[in-house]
């Protein structure tokens, strides 16, 4: 219906989708202001005022929201449209506008995947490394020292090497060493074990370079290395959390990493993860070589993301290739960009690792109140504080601040910065403010403000901020160290 009137003209399919999503904002930011002046009920009293109180809270309110989701549902629906067409056309060598491409653009990790030659006796004593990594029941030293052994081994081979190993292996083995990293790895003399990142180095040297054949047949074997994908939701949107229940996967199509990769490609989807996406925005606006530097499409049905772990250092984390699929088989979590599906790879990768939970989501549209998740949970990277989810991705001190001062010269000098709002509308907001919510900093305009962009998509409108309206309407800032 869309291409009947607007033809195949990308441009103009994005810009109505931003007209789309802008008179969405506006009817949201109306309906939240009739609330607030219905709730402050100034000399209002009676039947007829009970009355219409109901009738707004029970029926024009969530009729309201429902129109709100409709719009913006319908503006995600273009931008997708609007991104295929776009891929379509390239992929025949046809200029469009925006200078997406079908191809990937990052670079390999194993350009080379050397020769499959090793001995009898090699993968004899990798069997063995294999076997104990698979053991965790010594009570003394738990099996953490034998998966680091086995890591070490791992990272020498070739990936044509691995993939004789594995081929050497059986489904049992397989599976008995999958079980094995899902514990703890602890012991007497041990009481660190294996931590999360130390489960998934290991899994990644065998993910990143295995054929797809292999990658196939190790997801079937080792459960986890899929995470959960069950979504409390983004309560901050019109109407409320949209929880979703749903456990399924889809392959999407398009480039991992495409031609110009940046802070645009930037499209919260169904998870309340506004501080992972506004972490990531500011971080890749701040520094545009980020997604090339730290996202690999591995070519085997496996995307390696680079991370840091407790200490600052980084980690490869290593996933496959499929997303969280929504009621309807749509993209589920981050969406996908103009240049490529990146953010979606970084959100899964940091789920599997991601320990911070703090059980601030509250209670879903079903009713379930939120708790504490683990790594492997779509759940814990949910309702999260910024300072938490910028040192998984940035691997610097992260500072969380209330002064405007400190903010304004952190941004002035380059930091990347991303900045929450209060849980309810403020009086006076300005236009683009969302409640409950997180923005990450887009530069300054003429007059000394500072940009906040939605990480909800580059076509939401953009948030000026006086120093004055930081400390008076916002939460804090959580900013990353110099």
């Amino acid at each position: 219906m869309v291409a009947q009137f607007l033809g195949s003209d990308v441009g103009e399919l994005r810009g109505f989708a931003k007209d789309i999503s802008s008179a969405a904002d506006d009817l949201d930011l109306v309906s939240k202001k009739l609330t607030q002046l219905i709730v402050q009920n100034r000399g209002w009293q009676g039947p007829d005022a009970q009355r219409f109180t109901s009738q707004w809270h029970g029926r024009h309110r969530p009729t309201l929201a429902k129109v709100v989701q409709g719009l913006l549902t319908t503006s995600r629906e273009l931008r997708v449209q609007a991104d295929e067409q776009e891929r379509t056309s390239l992929a025949a060598d046809i200029t469009s506008p925006g200078g997406a491409t079908s191809a990937d653009h990052s670079s390999s990790r194993y350009p080379d995947r050397g020769s499959a030659d090793l001995s009898e006796q090699a993968l004899a004593d990798l069997k063995v490394l294999v076997d104990k990594a698979a053991d965790a029941n010594n009570i003394f030293r738990g099996n953490d020292a034998d998966i680091e052994q086995l890591r070490k081994a791992l990272d020498e081979l070739t990936p044509a090497e691995l993939d004789q190993l594995l081929a050497s292996l059986s489904d049992q083995d397989l599976n008995a060493l999958g079980q094995a990293l899902a514990k703890d790895g602890k012991g007497i003399f041990n009481w660190e074990g294996t931590t999360p990142f130390e489960r998934q180095i290991l899994l990644e040297k065998i993910l990143s370079k295995a054929s797809p054949e292999q990658v196939a047949r190790i997801k079937e074997q080792i459960p986890w290395v899929q995470p959960n994908a069950v979504a409390q939701g983004d309560a901050a949107r019109p109407g409320g959390a949209n929880s979703d229940d749903s456990n399924e996967w889809m392959n999407p199509s398009g480039p991992v990493v495409g031609t110009h990769p940046g802070k645009d490609d930037i499209s919260q989807g169904g998870y309340g993860d506004c501080v992972v996406m506004a972490g990531l925005g500011t971080i890749v606006d701040r520094d545009p070589n980020w997604v090339r530097d730290h996202v690999v499409d591995n070519g085997n049905g496996t995307v390696s993301v680079q991370l840091y772990d407790k200490n600052g250092n980084p980690q490869w984390v290593s996933v496959t290739n499929d997303l969280p699929a929504a009621d309807g088989g749509a993209q589920k979590g981050a969406q996908p960009g103009v240049n490529g599906n990146w953010p979606a790879y970084v959100e899964k990768a940091l789920v599997q690792v991601y320990g911070e939970d703090d059980s601030n989501d509250g209670t879903n549209s079903h009713g379930v109140k939120d708790k504490i998740y683990g790594p492997g949970e779509y759940r814990a990277i949910e309702g999260n504080y910024g300072k938490d989810a910028l040192a998984y991705l940035s691997g610097d001190d992260i500072s969380t601040i209330t002064s405007s001062q400190q903010l304004w010269s952190a941004v002035e000098n380059g930091q990347p910065a991303i900045v929450t709002t209060k849980s309810e509308l403020p009086d006076g907001a300005p236009d683009g403010y969302v409640a409950g919510h997180a923005f990450f900093v887009d530069g300054m305009d003429a007059e000394g403000n500072i940009i906040l962009q939605n990480p909800w998509g580059p076509d939401r409108p953009k948030v000026h901020m006086s120093p004055q309206q930081f400390e008076e309407m916002f939460g804090n800032a959580s900013i990353v160290a110099p």
